[in-house]
């Protein structure tokens, strides 16, 4: 489960690269440019998606903290309604952001 989230809360930053860009073949064209400029690691599309990545990976591991081991997992599998599912979420989320922004006021 978690390695699947992992990967497409990565791969998922690329959609809207590939609607920014007007379509399939110019975020190819893009992309390739962007490539032989920088290499595959440091393109500013690869580097936002490992953002949008390592923010999945925080918030994973918030859940488990706060919500239990294998909170996302247990949320999705169990037999709540979707709309349940979806507030949840939307809950630990916004719980996600206040502990965020807690943290940031430390500094």
């Amino acid at each position: 489960f978690y390695a699947w989230m992992d990967l497409l809360s990565h791969e998922v930053t690329h959609i809207n690269h590939i609607m920014d860009s007007g379509g399939m073949l110019s975020y190819v064209l893009g992309f390739g440019i962007d490539y032989l400029k920088y290499g595959h690691d440091d393109t500013p599309r690869e580097k936002e998606a490992n953002v949008n990545q390592r923010v999945f990976n925080d918030f994973s591991r918030f859940t488990n903290k706060n919500h239990g081991k294998r909170a996302l997992e247990r949320l999705f599998k169990s037999d709540l309604s979707d709309n349940q599912k979806i507030s949840t979420i939307n809950r630990w989320w916004n719980e996600y952001k206040e502990d965020e922004d807690e943290n940031e006021d430390d500094f």
